[in-house]
């Protein structure tokens, strides 16, 4: 997946913004907290009541004793003059708008970066991975030649255990290399909002052993996976 795809996720750029609860939360307050709300106390207003009671008592005649009475009201109020009081509200309501406004502009940035920070902690990785699945390949050549030399007696048992010794050397800095680079792109995809279930339950898929890749591309498809130098798939 391009950059620009996983800044458009993070950012809710591409009109989504349900990726993250921070960017869900500033957009919907940034929305429907508005002088709209504030200028409705401009306009008339009709209430309802309802109000049942039930008759008793010494003033009561006896034949409506114990009846209930039921009285429905209508009130229709008209603010001819309601001071500063609402233009007050409605003005202190602009000001809370460009406010949410100012965070939402703030959280997005935030995310932009954090995706663009991740994004080339990904590519690094990958890069530092792929060295190391090159420097496995090396260490794994100079073994069978190390020992081609000792049986020709050009190599000493010295030799020899130093070339293991760089051999399993090179293979721990490939299996660092690869789960820095398996934890970058989940960092990645958290920054974008685009992991969820199936990303982590790839995570197995990502480490499987496979022939290692020679240079980083310049994208990321989100279901990339990581390979082994062929030397550790024997392993």
């Amino acid at each position: 997946m391009p950059m620009e795809v996983y800044e458009l996720r993070a950012t809710g750029a591409d009109g989504r913004y349900w990726y993250f609860p921070t960017t869900t939360a500033a957009n919907a307050q940034w929305t429907y907290v508005g002088p709209a709300v504030t200028s409705a106390a401009h306009l008339p207003t009709l209430s309802a009541g309802l109000d049942g009671q039930r008759l008793s008592g010494p003033a009561v005649a006896p034949q409506d004793t114990g009846r209930y009475t039921t009285t429905i009201g209508l009130k229709l109020t008209i603010p001819l003059f309601a001071g500063g009081a609402t233009e007050s509200q409605k003005r202190q309501a602009i000001y809370q708008r460009e406010q949410l406004r100012d965070e939402l502009e703030g959280a997005r940035r935030a995310m932009t970066r954090e995706t663009q920070a991740q994004y080339q902690a990904v590519l690094s990785a990958l890069s530092q991975m792929r060295t190391a699945g090159a420097a496995v390949q090396a260490a794994e050549k100079a073994l069978a030649s190390t020992r081609s030399g000792l049986d020709l007696g050009a190599r000493t048992m010295t030799d020899l255990l130093l070339a293991i010794q760089t051999q399993s050397n090179a293979r721990n800095a490939w299996e660092q290399a690869r789960h820095r680079y398996v934890l970058s792109k989940l960092l990645l995809q958290q920054a974008a909002g685009a992991l969820g279930e199936p990303q982590l339950a790839a995570v197995n898929t990502l480490l499987g052993p496979a022939p290692a890749p020679a240079a980083a591309p310049s994208t990321l498809p989100m279901n990339a996976s990581i390979t082994a130098p062929a030397a550790l798939a024997a392993r």
